[in-house]
């Protein structure tokens, strides 16, 4: 039970990575939620895609356009191309 078990967990690992990178070179909406250890921001997409970003924390609970650059792991990376007008100077 226990090696099945990580079996299907692996399995939606590679699923989600597979999924992540068709997600590559596209726009996503994302809502941004929190600062991570690393310092950027990571948040989801409508289709419950973690994306990390490189942004202000000022930023935590917006709904931005994020341009999907990459993945790791799992997660996809991308950068802000689209801010609320209160925070027009977020995209770098």
């Amino acid at each position: 039970v226990k090696e099945r078990s990580e079996a299907m967990i692996e399995l939606g690992r590679r699923l989600m990575r597979r999924f992540a990178e068709s997600l590559i070179g596209t726009v996503q909406r994302v809502l941004l939620e929190k600062k991570e250890e690393d310092g950027r921001l990571s948040g989801f997409t409508g289709n419950y895609v973690r994306v990390f970003v490189n942004a202000p924390e000022s930023l935590a609970g917006e709904m931005v356009d994020v341009v999907i650059e990459g993945v790791e792991g799992e997660n996809a990376v991308g950068r802000v191309i689209g801010c609320p007008k209160a925070q027009a100077a977020c995209v770098s």
